[in-house]
């Protein structure tokens, strides 16, 4: 039996930076990647993923099977102890089918990746570091196939300022959205921008500036087979010009006017968006409603007009990105943290009825027993919301998923934890169950404002084992 440095379960350690990874469940099949939602900044912890006040590193040349390990096999990997530890662990029967690998390795780095399963291989945007305009960075683009390996051409598709975009696939291509920047000499645009990339990855003509939008501050992005796409973005300082939405069609192309999904005069921040059971779910974090920082959740029909909107009595004390899922069987997943009474943040999930908006119960989720944030939320096929998350506990971070059914129902979480001094960001996955890739950010010098120029991100592929 081939053997890992890897523990799996709560609380891993790991015997090398290289191989930290999401240990994601196995009953998950291909994320539902046209419900990307959220924001790339949680609250709280240095290192987060897509920190706005992290530093941004650069991404050169191809991108690299190097683990960092010096080359070596899942053979010759073991633990801190020195004693190999089996690859598949017995009580799962879900681990590593190969070594992590790193994207990218670049001597300035690479953070914040976001990725999409097309059932064939995997599409991955991510933040580099501008060679030319200070405090900017360039968005970049790659296809991997199903082993991780590079397909075609990376592309470099316009400046950003911050880590702000989301990643669908369209059925014949993908479509990608990101809060543009102009350089030094006034070139480009502020504001929202929209790539359509065929299914090749390359360009297709030039990108949609979405007008009228040199406001908005977060963005977040969903795609309905048949309908097209929606982009929820926030404007002004912490979203307090409200949340607004703007309707595509399937190629990208804006469709009609923005609509205001927040009253005159309200405020909405980390918008979220998904498609499910024909309609738009939509959500963001209020700071001006009567209840401190609530969780707001409609229903949008395909003009982007609320028909129907949630209460949630107990999405309260929100603080830091939301995500939002379609999970089928007539369920929404809404991800948030909420501020504990001990100044933590508690990862929380709330499931709704894609009919009514009604909520259908509110589970724990299990893992983080310090400060937790969610990173990511997604559906994995056949019943499980699959709740990525991130803690600090007594100064040791750790990362994980806890999978959750429609019913409230939780499983044992996942998790890992660093070496010293490293952190780790984000989690994007999607796959199959029999080849989940999770993608995520290493940095091994973090700094106390983000990223450092070592960060560099890897893909864990993980599936079934006997």
């Amino acid at each position: 039996m081939r053997r890992m440095g890897i523990r799996f379960g709560y609380g891993l350690t790991l015997s090398a930076a290289a191989l930290l990874g999401l240990v994601a469940c196995g009953d998950g099949g291909s994320k539902d990647t046209t419900v990307v939602g959220g924001d790339a900044e949680p609250a709280g912890g240095s290192g987060g993923a897509g920190g706005s006040g992290g530093s941004t590193g650069g991404v050169g040349g191809a991108p690299s099977t190097d683990m960092g390990t010096g080359g070596l096999t899942p053979d010759a990997l073991v633990a801190d102890s020195g004693t190999p530890i089996e690859e598949c662990p017995a009580m799962t029967g879900y681990g590593y089918i190969a070594a992590p690998i790193a994207l990218t390795s670049a001597p300035k780095g690479a953070h914040t990746p976001r990725a999409v399963w097309t059932g064939t291989e995997w599409g991955v945007t991510w933040f580099a570091a501008s060679e030319t305009e200070a405090d900017l960075g360039n968005i970049k683009f790659q296809r991997f196939n199903t082993m991780g390996q590079p397909v075609g051409d990376q592309q470099d598709l316009g400046l950003a300022r911050q880590t702000r975009y989301d990643l669908v696939w369209n059925g014949g291509g993908y479509l990608l959205v990101w809060l543009g920047a102009r350089d030094r000499a006034g070139q480009g645009f502020e504001g929202i921008r929209v790539q359509a990339l065929a299914a090749d990855g390359s360009p297709v003509d030039v990108a949609t500036d979405v007008q009228n939008t040199f406001e908005a501050e977060r963005v977040a992005f969903g795609f309905a087979p048949l309908t097209g796409g929606l982009i929820v973005y926030t404007k002004g300082r912490n979203g307090a010009s409200g949340v607004f939405a703007q309707t595509l069609g399937e190629g990208g192309e804006v469709s009609g006017q923005p609509v205001r999904l927040t009253a005159e005069g309200a405020g909405g921040n980390y918008p979220a968006v998904a498609f499910g059971d024909g309609t738009w779910g939509v959500a963001w974090a209020d700071p001006s409603a009567a209840t401190p920082s609530a969780v707001v959740f409609k229903l949008l029909d395909e003009r982007a007009h609320v028909v129907r909107e949630g209460n949630l009595p107990n999405a309260i004390g929100a603080k830091g990105s939301v995500f939002l899922a379609y999970g089928g069987s007539d369920t929404f997943g809404l991800a948030w943290n909420q501020e504990s009474e001990t100044g933590n943040l508690e990862p929380k999930l709330t499931l709704i009825s894609a009919s009514d908006a009604s909520v259908q119960v509110s589970p724990d989720v299990t893992g983080p027993t310090g400060f937790g944030t969610v990173t990511d939320l997604a559906w994995h096929d056949p019943n499980f919301f699959g709740v990525a998350w991130q803690d600090v506990t007594a100064g040791v971070q750790s990362a994980g998923i806890t999978r959750i059914d429609p019913l409230g129902v939780s499983q044992p979480p996942f998790a890992l934890t660093p070496p010293a001094g490293a952190t780790i960001a984000g989690l994007s996955a999607g796959g199959t169950v029999s080849n989940l890739g999770a993608f995520y950010t290493l940095d091994t010098d973090p700094t106390p404002t983000g990223f450092s120029e070592s960060a560099q991100i890897y893909l864990s592929r993980l599936g079934a084992c006997r």
